[in-house]
């Protein structure tokens, strides 16, 4: 009977004695609540009445329903349209081809100067309309049959693949909005009263009006109302919009208008030229057009609330049109050139700053509290907590801010916020980390780690001991969602790691990922899982996350060493120190928008496509390459034109991308010297991933920083291109290049004008690696496993991929076997499920697979036929696989589960 009940409805089943036999009585108990606008009976009591005279025919079905229940079936009179599927077009199914050639045909027509605000919405409309009609006839349709599961994959679409993933494993039941309780204590039920409480509370300034009532939004325009062109020109520029298009990701959720990011980007050059005096048009007139001024607003539930009946468990998401992030995303990009470079903001903000973030924040707070506690002082910290920074702001006040900063008057935002006083408080959760008055961690440790758990045992729904996800995948989501998630900010707190007890705490997160790996016993010990699986206890993960996350903040020069606390981590690490003391390759993010020379990626590919003969260009032609072998790094640049040959030795801390870019760099400098004037020259390099750096508008290296304005320099005297040409592909500079970057650079010492700065992905290979060498030393030096250490030597990578690659059946055998946690009779002894140890077979020893594979007699037979001897004197599963042992196994009958 708890299906019938309801918040203001309780049924019970009676049962009544009569005269006659036993007869089953439902009663109900309504509650008709007085206060309520709508008179009683409510508006669902009476749909509930309506449909209840409607239905017929109501019977047991007599047909088998496979279980131990009967379906009870009934018919409701009455007419109904029947439902049509959803209608849905998948835009990764689109053929762009067509797409820009339809695209191409409707710009071509309708053209009109955007001079007036009408002018201005006709060609937005145009626009919106030619690129909605070419994607209608370039996509197939696919209907939906499933709204539930259409809304899902909407809301996942817009998540990066890790989150997308855990959110789909970690989905529980959907939370549904039946009711919201206001803050008087009335509840409401209607659709229309919930979504309007719910707009009042998260957007507080906004208007309710009808449809169509839209006022539009209107900026304020300098010199008495005369459009601004001169600042909307240079704000929005062809090479900026051809950025700040393809910094979207392709597939993004799209706003109402249903206009992709793909549709920008793939719409090619005449789109863009199409857009360019519209989106200056927007500036010049302070006008944001109706189309785009729709926003469609989702309310998802905030994650680990306990009662969702109060408008603030819900967030809201707001989907807006991509031409208008387009627009915003310009204006950003000219704010943070402008007016931020002579007046910036205070350094001490790390929200919304390039190069700045939580762990900068945490960083900079941990480090006061540590002074201060080394001065045997005590640290009062104010946090303000901003309550609905975003929902509260004031529009004024934003503007006030904004002009402070000497912001244009058209392209002021809203920046401000209200502010309440929170009380003193001997723990606080600053930036998702707990703090408390000693700096201990325990809290926060607790915390995250019981997060962590929680997030596995959400994906445990996904596979069990013999079934489901398959071993690579679970140990996937252990390293790529649950030890981020632990190692959050690591950098503030992995001190907590040298108590055992906090590292016992988080320790729990990985023997429970590994049991969940491998489906073995709870007994198994973790050591021998560790090794067979080739992974580190999360305590020692921890320290190195926090070890590059303090390596990245010295390269940015935003680091504070000290002799103790968390800052005291790099001074601790002698040979990471020394590599830091070279400086960063780092720095602030610069914009390359106008490039005077041409990087050309398929030049190489038609060639190779048209006669496999690869035939140089016409002009003085370079060939650069780069190479790192051991612990040495060089570059080579050859030409035949000019004849020079040069090989230059590199920092051993240089990557391979690092050793292109400096081949690019001295043959750049190589031309200045020469002084050529007026020449065709070509610079061919075999690096892909080297020309796209050069592709880019935006670069956070000095490396690539340099090696752009050298090419500069290059380009305002000649005219430069830069191609692509495959490697190892027999063309004779390539050849020769790499023959200078892999040989001759050996015997030549770096020189001043090649010092390369040290990237952090070098100082991640590094960490990594020193990682893998600590888990084959832990098992060297460690103790315990006994079973375990007689068939396997030490932990290889190649082992664990092996084992991960198997199904869970097979790999639950195999761990069982090697660990010697089996039913067999020395470990049902053990466990107490048994009395004598000795092998039934032989009767000679006890009974473990390290006796039965190499000395019982009684397996001599299946032991010559799988391994080709009746006695082996040793079997290490890291030497000789785990075929073997597995096929052995299974021949003498030795696989039979416990559990």
């Amino acid at each position: 009977m708890a299906n019938f009940c309801h918040r203001d409805l309780v049924a019970v089943m009676v049962q009544v004695h009569g005269e006659g036999p036993t007869e089953d009585m439902v009663l109900c108990s309504a509650y008709l609540p007085h206060d309520s606008a709508e008179l009683p009976p409510t508006r669902e009591l009476q749909e509930l009445v309506r449909l209840a005279h409607r239905c017929v025919n109501w019977r047991v079905d007599q047909e088998d329903s496979l279980s131990d229940h009967r379906c009870i079936r009934f018919e409701i009179q009455g007419t109904a349209e029947i439902a049509q599927g959803f209608v849905r077009r998948n835009p990764k199914a689109t053929d762009w081809d067509s797409f820009r050639r339809e695209l191409e045909e409707r710009l071509e027509v309708g053209r009109m100067k955007p001079s007036n605000i009408e002018r201005l919405e006709d060609e937005v409309e145009r626009i919106h309309r030619a690129l909605t009609e070419s994607f209608h006839q370039a996509c197939p349709i696919r209907p939906w049959q499933e709204s539930a599961w259409r809304t899902f994959c909407e809301e996942l679409e817009a998540l990066p693949q890790v989150a997308r993933l855990r959110r789909v494993f970690s989905a529980g039941h959907a939370q549904g909005l039946g009711g919201i309780i206001l803050p008087g204590g009335v509840a409401i039920t209607q659709p229309d009263e919930i979504l309007e409480h719910l707009i009042q509370v998260h957007f507080p300034d906004s208007v309710m009006q009808g449809e169509g009532m839209c006022s539009g939004v209107e900026w304020a325009r300098l010199g008495e109302g005369r459009p601004i062109w001169g600042l909307a020109s240079k704000i929005v520029t062809l090479d900026r919009l051809r950025w700040a298009v393809d910094s979207f990701e392709m597939y993004k959720s799209p706003g109402p208008d249903g206009i992709y990011t793909a549709f920008l980007r793939k719409g090619g050059p005449l789109l863009l030229h199409r857009l360019l005096p519209a989106l200056r048009a927007c500036l010049a007139l302070g006008h944001v057009p109706g189309r785009w001024r729709e926003v469609r607003v989702v309310f998802i539930p905030k994650p680990g609330k306990c009662t969702y009946d109060n408008a603030k468990a819900y967030r809201p998401i707001s989907l807006s049109s991509f031409l208008l992030k387009t627009l915003e995303r310009l204006v950003d990009r000219h704010i943070k050139e402008g007016v931020l470079t002579m007046n910036p903001i205070s350094p001490s903000q790390h929200a919304y700053q390039a190069g700045r973030s939580t762990e900068t924040a945490l960083h900079s707070l941990v480090a006061k509290i540590e002074r201060a506690r080394e001065r045997k002082e005590d640290t009062l910290a104010v946090f303000i907590d901003i309550e609905g920074a975003f929902d509260n702001t004031s529009f004024g006040t934003m503007e006030m801010a904004a002009a402070s900063f000497g912001i244009e008057i058209p392209i002021i935002r809203w920046i401000a916020a209200m502010l309440r006083i929170l009380g003193f408080s001997n723990e606080v959760k600053h930036l998702g980390v707990w703090l408390d008055r000693r700096l201990s961690w325990k809290k926060h440790i607790t915390m995250q780690t019981n997060k962590v758990i929680m997030t596995y045992w959400a994906c445990r729904r996904m596979f069990g001991n013999t079934w489901g996800l398959r071993p690579r995948i679970v140990k996937w989501i252990y390293t790529a969602i649950m030890l981020p998630q632990l190692a959050y900010a690591a950098v503030v707190w992995w001190t907590a790691m040298n108590k055992a007890c906090h590292r016992k705490t988080v320790d729990r997160t990985g023997r429970l990922a590994m049991l969940g790996i491998t489906g073995v016993l709870r007994t198994t010990p973790t050591s021998a899982l560790e090794a067979l699986l080739f992974l580190q206890p999360p305590h020692l993960h921890i320290k190195e996350v926090a070890l590059i996350s303090a390596a990245r903040l010295r390269l940015q020069g935003r680091w504070r060493e000290a002799s103790s606390g968390h800052a005291a981590m790099l001074t601790a690490d002698s040979d990471l120190r020394g590599l830091l003391s070279w400086g960063g390759d780092a720095c602030g993010r610069r914009w390359h928008f106008q490039k005077s020379f041409k990087v050309n990626l398929g030049y190489g590919a038609n060639q190779l496509g048209s006669d496999r003969k690869w035939t140089p260009p016409k002009g003085l032609v370079w060939s650069t390459d780069g190479s790192r072998i051991g612990n040495r790094a060089g570059a080579g640049i050859w030409s035949e034109g000019p004849s020079i040959a040069r090989a230059l030795g590199l920092d051993p801390h240089t990557t391979v991308l690092q050793a292109e870019l400096a081949a690019l760099k001295a043959c750049a400098r190589e031309i200045l010297g020469r002084g050529d004037r007026g020449k065709k020259i070509y610079i061919c390099s075999d690096s892909r991933r080297a020309l796209r750096a050069r592709l880019k508008n935006e670069s956070c290296s000095r490396f690539v920083n340099d090696c752009t304005e050298l090419m500069e320099r290059v380009a305002s005297r000649n005219q430069l291109e830069v191609v692509w040409t495959p490697g190892h592909a027999g063309i004779l500079g390539n050849m020769e290049a790499d023959e200078l970057a892999k040989r001759r650079c050996l015997e030549v010492a770096p020189t001043e004008q090649n010092l390369v700065g040290v990237h952090i992905d070098f100082v991640k290979d590094m960490t990594w690696k020193r990682a893998e060498r600590g888990v084959v030393e832990r098992w060297r030096s460690g103790e315990g496993a006994k079973h375990t250490r007689t068939p396997f030597r030490e932990p290889t990578k190649q082992l664990a991929e092996t084992l991960e690659g198997l199904n869970r059946m097979k790999l639950r055998s195999l761990i069982r076997l090697i660990t010697g946690h089996w039913p067999l009779a020395s470990y049902l002894a053990k466990i107490g499920r048994g009395s004598d140890p000795t092998c039934p077979k032989c009767g000679l020893a006890d009974e473990n697979p390290h006796h039965l594979g190499t000395r019982c007699s009684g397996l001599d037979e299946i032991r010559w036929d799988v391994f080709g001897t009746t006695c082996i004197k040793d079997m290490y599963v890291d030497r000789d696989g785990i075929e073997g042992l597995y096929e052995f196994a299974r021949r003498a009958n030795i696989l039979a589960p416990i559990d």
